[in-house]
C-alpha cells in the first residue's frame, strides 16, 4: 500500500513540476511595465488618430457646421464608448488571466494539501516502519549476541573459506581448549591446514578439493586438529558451497563442531563394550541375562561349562525350568520375584541342577538393567561356583569346631552352643549345666605307653561319652585330656548333679594296651545355670573351679560348684592383677644369693632370685605366683624381665671388676616350648656384652619332661650357643638318675631337702655320695643348695661337692649388699689362702 501511495505522489509531483515550469516560463514572458506601456501606447495611438483624423473625416462627411457640431459631440461619446470598450476588453482579458491564475493556484493549493496529507501518512508509515526496523535491528543484534554466546558456550563454531582470495576464518580456534587465542592465525587456509593432524591432512585436503570441483552442494567430514598444548581435538565439519552460474565454487561456508568428548566417550564405550564382552566370554564366573519373564537371553561359556548346557540349549529357556531343583521351584520363584523388585540382589545362595544331574552351589550377584524410561529390560546375574568352597568351608568348619582326633566338637563350638542355649533358656525356664572332665593320671599313661596309646584312649573315652549323652546334650573335647558336657534339663540341681555323679562312676573302667592294664577314671567339676551364674564366662570359671577342687579333694568323682570355692577365683583375679601391675609398673625385683666354690671358699657366682610384694608391701612367695604365671600366660614376660635385669646387673658388676662372676637364673619349663627364649637370651647377651658361658640357666627335671622332645631341642641349641645348663632341684619329685646322661647339662643342683637330711639318715648320705660321684663320672659339676650347717658343709667338702649355696654362707641379698659380701668374702678367702701358704 505504501509503495502505491509513493508512486501516486511521485506522479503528482511530476505534474506540479511541469505546471511550475510552464508558469515560470509564462512569468518570464510577462513584463508588467512593458505590458502597461503597450496598453497606454495603444490607447494614445488610438486617441491621437481619433483626435487627428476624426474631425477631418467628419468634416469631409458633414458639411453642416451645426450638424458637424452635434456629430463632434457624438464623436466624443463614441470615443468614450470605444475607449471604454477597449479598456473593458483589455481589463476583462487581464482579469480573466488573473482569475484563471487564482483558480489554478487554488487548485494547486488543494492538490498540495492533499499531497501534504499523503506525505503525513507516508511520514507516519515511514516512522512506524522505522520503529519496526529499529526494533528488528535490536532483536537481530540480541539474536546475534545470543547466537555468538551459544557458539562460544557450545562446541560449535562457524567457518568460511573464500576460494578466490584464499581467505579462511574459523571461530573455533578462539575456544580455550585450542590454546590459540594468544597467537591468532592469519586469515590464510594454509595455517588451518597446518593444524590438521598429520595422519588426516592429506585426506582432508583431497576431500575438500573433490568437493570444490564436484557439483555437490553439501560437504561433511570428521578429522583431528592439534592444539598448541599438544592435545588432539576431533572436529566434525559441515559446509555448503556458493557457486556461480557456471557451477564454479566461489566460497565455502559452514560450521565446525568439536566432538572430542563424544569421540572419547565413544572410544571409551567401545573399549568398555569390548572389555565387558571379553569378561563375559572369559570370566571364570557364570553370567546369565534374562528378560523380565525369566527367559535366558545371554549364557556365557563359563555358565555352559558349569551347567553342561550349551548356549544354544539355554537361550530362550526359562532360567528356573532349566536350572532349579524341582523341590526348590516355588522357593526360587519367590526369590526371583524379590530380585526383580530390587529387594534382594546380592549374596544369593542358590543350588542349581546341572545337565548331568550334578548339583552345584552358586553364589549370585544380580543387577537390574533399565532403559531410559526406567522400564526393566533385563536381569543380569553373575554367579560364582561355590561348590568346592562350600565343601571346603564345611571341612574348615569341621576343623574349626571339631577335634580332629575324637571328632567331637571343640571348645569354640561348645561355647557357641552353650551361649545359644543360655540365650534361649531365659524364656524356656530350663537349667543348663556345664561339666568339665579331666582324665585321671592321663599324663602318666601317655608317658608310659606313648602318645599313640594315649590317642586311642581318648577316642575310646569319646565313644563312651557319645553313648551316654544325646541331643540336646552336647559333649566336647576342650583340651588334651579335658572334656566338657552340656546338659539341658527341666530337672532341679540335685537331680542333674546326681546324674553326673553316676556318670563319673560309669566312666571308671579298665583299659588294656599291649598287655598293660590301666585303670581309667575321670574327675568332674559342674556348674549349673542359673544357680551358679547366668553368664557363660562365670559358669565356665565356676565349673573349672569345681574341677580344680575335685582334683584336689575328690579324684574320680563329680563335684558341684559351691560358693566357698569362689575364694580361689578371687585369689586368681587378685594374683592376675598383681602380676599385670608388677609387669606394667616394674615392681619386680631381684635378689642375689652367692654361690661358693668349695675348693677355694670364694664366691664364683650368684643366683638371681625374683621377689614381689603385694599392694600392702607384704612379700609374695615365688612358689605361689610363678606356677600361677605359668598357668595364666605371664611367665614369658616375667622371664624376659628377669633375663634383662640379671644381664644388666652382670654388666654393671663387670665394670666394677667382678666380671669373673657367673650369673644364674631359673628358667620355667614353659620357656622351653618355643624359640623365643633363645632370641631373648642372645639379644640381651649382645646388648650387655656378656659371654654365654658367663650365664648359667637352671631348669628343673619336671619342666624338662613335660615336653621332652621340645625341651631337649631348645636345650641343645642353648648349649651349642655356649650357655651353661644346670639341672635344678635334683633329688625331689620324679628325679631319675637316667636323665643325667640324657640331658645336655653341665651342673647338677641337689635339692635343699636332700641336703637337710644329711645329718639324719645314713641311707640318704650314701645316696647323696653316689649322686656326687656319678655326676663327676659323667663330667658334671655338683652344686648343693640350702646349706645351713657346718656339718652339711663338711660332708659336701669330704665327698667332693664342687659348689654350694645357702644361709650358712649368705642369704639372698639386694645387688648393693651382694656386691659388698662378694668383695669381702673373696678378700677373706685370699687371706686364708695366704696364711695357709705361709704356714
Amino acid at each position: 500500500m505504501l509503495s502505491n501511495k509513493i508512486d501516486w505522489l511521485k506522479n503528482r509531483i511530476c505534474e506540479i513540476e511541469a505546471r511550475s515550469e510552464e508558469m515560470i516560463a509564462a512569468r518570464k514572458n510577462l513584463n508588467p511595465i512593458k505590458e502597461t506601456l503597450s496598453i497606454i501606447l495603444k490607447y494614445l495611438g488610438i486617441g491621437i488618430i481619433w483626435i487627428l483624423f476624426s474631425d477631418h473625416i467628419l468634416s469631409l462627411v458633414i458639411k453642416d457646421p451645426e450638424q458637424l457640431k452635434d456629430f463632434q459631440l457624438y464623436k466624443g461619446w463614441l470615443y468614450v464608448i470605444v475607449s471604454g470598450g477597449v479598456f473593458y476588453a483589455i481589463i476583462l482579458k487581464r482579469i480573466k488571466l488573473f482569475s484563471n491564475a487564482i483558480t489554478h493556484i487554488y487548485d494547486e493549493t488543494k492538490l498540495l494539501t492533499a499531497y501534504d496529507q499523503q506525505l503525513e501518512e507516508i511520514t507516519t508509515i515511514l516512522e512506524r516502519q522505522h520503529e519496526i526496523l529499529a526494533h528488528q535491528k535490536t532483536a537481530l543484534e540480541n539474536s546475534d549476541q545470543r547466537y555468538q554466546l551459544t557458539l562460544e558456550g557450545s562446541n560449535d563454531a562457524l567457518w568460511e573459506w573464500d576460494l578466490e582470495t584464499n581467505h579462511y576464518h574459523s571461530s573455533i580456534l578462539s575456544k580455550p581448549q585450542y590454546h590459540l587465542s594468544e597467537q591468532p592465525l592469519s586469515n590464510n587456509v594454509d595455517d588451518w591446514i597446518a593444524l590438521l593432524h598429520p595422519e588426516d591432512r592429506d585426506t582432508i585436503q583431497n576431500a575438500l578439493q573433490n568437493f570444490i570441483i564436484s557439483t555437490n552442494n553439501l560437504y561433511e567430514n570428521t578429522y583431528r586438529v592439534c592444539s598448541d598444548a599438544g592435545e588432539t581435538r576431533w572436529i566434525h565439519s559441515r559446509a555448503v558451497a556458493f557457486r556461480d552460474e557456471t557451477g564454479k565454487a566461489k566460497k565455502i561456508a559452514g560450521s565446525h563442531t568439536d566432538i572430542t568428548e563424544s569421540v572419547l566417550m565413544s572410544d571409551a564405550m567401545h573399549q568398555e563394550k569390548e572389555l565387558l564382552e571379553s569378561i563375559l566370554l572369559r570370566a571364570p564366573v557364570m553370567v546369565l541375562m534374562t528378560d523380565p519373564n525369566g527367559s535366558i537371553v545371554r549364557f556365557n561359556p563359563m555358565a555352559a561349562l558349569i551347567t553342561g548346557y550349551s548356549e544354544e540349549e539355554a537361550i530362550g529357556r526359562h532360567v528356573l525350568e532349566l536350572l532349579s531343583p524341582t523341590e526348590d521351584l516355588e522357593k526360587n520363584a519367590v526369590l526371583m520375584k524379590n530380585i526383580l523388585s530390587g529387594a534382594q540382589t546380592e549374596h544369593i545362595d542358590v543350588t542349581i541342577v546341572c545337565k548331568n544331574g550334578r548339583r552345584a552351589e552358586i553364589l549370585w550377584y544380580s543387577s537390574l538393567i533399565r532403559d531410559q524410561q526406567s522400564e526393566l529390560k533385563y536381569l543380569l546375574s553373575v554367579g560364582v561356583d561355590d561348590t568346592e568352597n562350600r565343601i571346603m568351608l564345611d571341612q574348615l568348619h569341621e576343623m574349626a569346631y571339631h577335634d580332629t582326633l575324637t571328632r567331637l566338637p571343640n571348645r569354640s563350638y561348645f561355647r557357641l552352643q552353650v551361649q545359644q542355649h543360655l540365650d534361649d533358656a531365659v524364656n524356656q525356664h530350663k537349667q543348663i549345666a556345664i561339666v568339665y572332665m579331666d582324665l585321671v593320671d592321663f599324663k602318666h599313661i601317655n608317658d608310659s605307653v606313648g602318645v599313640e596309646a594315649g590317642d586311642q584312649l581318648l577316642q575310646l573315652f569319646a565313644d563312651k561319652l557319645r553313648g551316654m549323652f544325646h541331643e540336646p546334650e552336647l559333649i566336647s573335647r576342650i583340651g588334651g585330656d579335658e572334656f566338657a558336657v552340656m546338659l539341658v534339663s527341666e530337672d532341679d540341681t540335685a537331680v542333674m548333679a546326681e546324674r553326673m555323679r553316676q556318670a563319673a562312676e560309669q566312666l571308671k573302667f579298665k583299659w588294656t594296651y599291649h598287655e598293660q592294664e590301666f585303670f581309667v577314671s575321670v574327675t568332674m567339676g559342674m556348674a549349673i545355670y542359673p544357680t551358679h551364674g547366668c553368664d557363660l564366662n562365670i559358669l565356665e570359671i565356676n565349673a573349672d573351679t569345681a574341677l580344680f577342687h575335685a582334683k584336689e579333694h575328690a579324684r574320680g568323682k563329680c563335684v558341684l560348684f559351691r560358693d566357698e570355692m569362689r575364694d580361689k577365683i578371687l585369689n586368681t583375679i587378685h594374683t592376675s592383677s598383681l602380676l599385670r601391675t608388677a609387669l606394667d609398673q616394674n615392681q619386680f625385683s631381684l635378689v642375689y644369693q652367692p654361690i661358693i666354690e668349695l675348693s677355694t671358699m670364694t664366691v664364683s657366682g650368684v643366683e638371681a632370685l625374683i621377689r614381689l610384694n603385694d599392694s600392702e608391701g607384704r612379700p609374695v612367695s615365688p612358689m605361689s605366683f610363678i606356677p600361677f604365671a605359668e598357668q595364666h600366660g605371664y611367665i614369658n614376660s616375667i622371664s624376659d624381665w628377669v633375663i634383662q635385669t640379671a644381664a644388666k646387673q652382670k654388666y654393671d658388676w663387670g665394670r666394677l671388676g667382678l666380671s669373673a662372676l657367673t650369673m644364674s637364673i631359673n628358667l620355667s619349663g614353659k620357656c622351653l616350648t618355643h624359640n623365643q627364649i633363645i632370641e631373648t637370651l642372645e639379644h640381651y647377651m649382645k646388648v650387655y656384652h656378656i659371654k654365654p658361658e658367663e650365664f648359667d640357666l637352671e631348669i628343673t627335671e619336671t619342666a624338662i619332661i613335660e615336653d621332652m622332645d621340645k625341651s631337649l631341642k631348645i636345650l641343645d641349641q642353648l648349649k651349642e650357643i655356649g650357655f651353661s645348663i644346670a639341672l635344678d632341684d635334683f633329688g625331689s619329685g620324679y628325679s631319675s638318675l637316667t636323665y643325667l646322661n640324657k640331658l645336655p647339662i653341665d651342673t647338677v643342683k641337689i635339692d635343699r631337702e636332700f641336703i637337710s637330711q644329711i645329718s639324719e639318715a645314713a641311707d640318704e648320705l650314701h645316696l647323696l655320695s653316689a649322686i656326687i660321684d656319678l655326676s663327676h663320672r659323667l663330667g658334671l659339676r655338683v652344686l648343693a643348695e640350702g646349706v645351713e650347717t657346718e656339718s652339711q658343709l663338711q660332708f659336701l667338702i669330704r665327698h667332693g661337692c664342687d659348689l654350694a649355696q645357702g644361709y650358712y654362707f649368705c642369704r639372698p641379698l639386694p645387688a648393693t649388699e651382694a656386691e659388698r659380701f662378694i668383695t669381702s668374702q673373696n678378700k677373706l678367702s685370699e687371706m686364708d689362702v695366704f696364711i695357709e701358704n705361709t704356714q
